[in-house]
Order: C-alpha cells, then structure tokens, then sequence
C-alpha cells in the first residue's frame, strides 16, 4: 500500500510498532520471538481507548511471537475497533492466531476478525470495511430551519 505521498508516521508501544497508513488504518508488529505479556497487553490497549473515531487493525505475523493466555483474553477491548485483518503468511502462524482468535472471542463475541495468507487481500478487506464504516458514522448535519 502507497503512502499516499506523504511519510509514513511509526509509533512504539510497549512490544508493538505500529505502522499508522491513514487516520483510522493501522498495521501492527510484533517484535519477532516475543510473549505478548497481560501488561503489554493493557498498554496497546491503553493507547487505543484514547480513539474516539473507528479504527481497523492489520496485524502482521509475519515473525514468529506468541501470547499468554491471559494477553489472549485481554487484546483489543477498545470499543472503537471495527475490524482486524490479520496476516499469517505461513500454516504455524495461522495455527497460532487461530488458538488466539479463539480465546479472544471468547471476551469480545462481537469482534470482525479473519486471518488471510496475502497481505494485499487483508488490506483490500480492512479498505472496503472502512468505507464501510466511514459511511455508518457519517453524521449529516442538516441546516436548521428558520422559525416562522
């Protein structure tokens, strides 16, 4: 995905750099042989909470990493994520997220999560979400009538 002429931002949070592609698209890292911790967990959490738009989420598991269970009940409780895409190039990461996904849900039902072996077909998906999303939230305000 281009960066639509402009320089990408990075931000680190705990064992996750985040790759910000446009205001409410992300791709998140994990730094490669890590143990996502219940702490490191709160504090990615934490940064979301402070979002008050809807935001969509590509996770890159492109580097091995793993979660305890605790971290896997406890990821993503942000109320303004709408979607994850996450990226498992390879049957042992797919494995992995899967277990994942299934803890996960077992906190947060409502989530929309699929897991895809091709990059450019998650970001495609985490796009027309957007739009999506961007058109549910839209607010139309409508000028207000004189008074007769």
């Amino acid at each position: 995905m281009e960066s639509a002429g402009h320089e990408l931002r990075r931000e680190r949070v705990a064992c996750f750099e985040l790759i910000v592609w446009q205001d409410d698209l992300f791709e998140v890292l994990v730094d490669a042989e890590t143990e996502i911790s219940a702490s490191q967990c709160d504090a990615i959490n934490a940064h979301w909470q402070s979002r008050t738009r809807p935001f969509v989420l590509l996770l890159s598991c492109s580097q091995p990493f793993s979660y305890s269970f605790e971290a896997s009940r406890r990821l993503g409780n942000s109320p303004m994520q709408g979607m994850l895409a996450v990226y498992c190039p390879n049957s042992v990461s797919r494995l992995s997220q899967e277990v994942a996904i299934g803890v996960n849900r077992s906190e947060h039902d409502h989530k929309i999560v699929r897991i895809f072996e091709q990059r450019d077909e998650a970001m495609a998906w985490l796009q027309l979400g957007l739009e999506q999303i961007r058109c549910a939230t839209r607010v139309d305000v409508q000028p207000a009538q004189a008074a007769k």
